[in-house]
């Protein structure tokens, strides 16, 4: 249960410190006390119930180092919110300062140059609009509301990873806020060492606030959508899908999920409210030659059928709806160098409908 009544600040932060620092700081900055406070506080996944001492939403880099500098300071720890959707919550501390970086979310794309740059509250929703407006894209996550500084940091898997690698493999600079104030930029020629660390290293190298990408022409128009089976058939099927996508070229991307469909009348009976088997399909070449890609798949008489030349931004959406925020998550993450038959049996067991 959420405990939602305010707690006190911590004696060691004297209250003359914190609002000479509210004055001079260009931005907002939310005590337990203020409204707004709790909202900012929460986080995608409801296991995390964390009380930050104070929590700065800074408007640039300048706003940034200020935040890094007053931390550094007054020995307190300092944690980064791009997007808030990190599964154990690093974005919220107790009794720390936590940099809400939700006021810098602006995008420029240079579909000459194939650039595009995010400041680090940015989310894949309102990015991949931008670039796919260019016919561009880059491999980003899965559901719009995830902060591109977290997946970017982390490495960054998404749809379009079997064609175009994973995130940082287009990251090509960043700007960079260290512990020390300094903001650097980061990229082969300039502070390599630091860049070659933020390529998958994590958020712990210094607060980006502002990261470049290399794009890639996509769209946008691809095909794809999804196939749905009963979860009586999800066996053969994983089994069917491991056996294509082994074999597949770069273009055929995807993924299995399972998920309860909803209650729907729209939905084939064998679906409908029932624990299933999705399997996500994109293809990254030419959308006529989509359906012949997947033909496999297709083969195997999925109950349903949703795939067709769609818009790429859209692809997301369905994923969207089966997860909003709010919700008490736990995920894990692993890479296997194969995936044998006894796993399947054990992953189907294991992933069965929850009781």
């Amino acid at each position: 249960m959420t405990d939602a009544s305010p707690r006190s600040a911590p004696d060691e932060l004297p209250g003359p410190t914190v609002d000479a620092f509210r004055r001079s700081f260009q931005g907002e900055v939310l005590l337990p006390p203020d409204a707004g406070y709790d909202a900012a506080r929460h986080v995608f996944n409801a296991m995390v119930d964390r009380w930050p001492h104070l929590i700065a939403r800074p408007r640039d880099a300048e706003g940034v180092q200020a935040c890094v500098r007053f931390a550094r300071d007054h020995g307190l720890q300092a944690t980064i919110r791009g997007g808030g959707h990190s599964a154990p919550g690093h974005a919220v501390c107790d009794d720390g300062l936590m940099i809400d970086l939700s006021g810098m979310r602006t995008i420029e794309v240079d579909p000459a140059a194939r650039i595009a740059r995010a400041e680090g509250g940015a989310t894949w929703g309102p990015f991949d609009v931008a670039t796919q407006a260019h016919g561009l894209a880059v491999t980003g996550g899965r559901i719009r509301s995830t902060g591109i500084g977290g997946l970017t940091l982390g490495s960054g898997s998404g749809w379009l990873e079997r064609k175009l690698g994973f995130t940082v493999d287009s990251l090509v600079g960043a700007q960079v806020v260290l512990a020390s104030g300094e903001t650097v930029e980061a990229s082969e020629r300039d502070h390599p060492d630091l860049f070659w660390g933020l390529r998958g290293g994590g958020g712990n190298f210094g607060v980006v606030t502002r990261f470049d990408f290399r794009l890639h022409p996509l769209g946008p128009i691809i095909y794809g959508g999804m196939l749905g089976f009963s979860w009586d058939r999800a066996l053969p099927v994983l089994r069917a899908y491991r056996d294509f996508i082994e074999a597949a070229p770069d273009e055929v991307c995807g993924g299995v999920a399972f998920a309860r469909l909803p209650p729907d009348p729209m939905l084939p009976a064998p679906l409908r409210g029932r624990w299933s088997l999705l399997i996500v399909v994109l293809y990254a070449g030419d959308p006529a030659d989509g359906e012949r890609a997947f033909a496999p798949l297709l083969a195997l008489g999925p109950d349903l059928p949703m795939t067709q030349p769609m818009p790429y931004v859209e692809l997301q959406g369905p994923l969207e709806a089966a997860n909003p925020p709010g919700r008490r998550n736990y995920w894990k993450a692993d890479m296997y160098p194969e995936l044998p038959d006894a796993g399947l049996e054990a992953l189907v067991q294991a992933a069965g409908e929850p009781r």
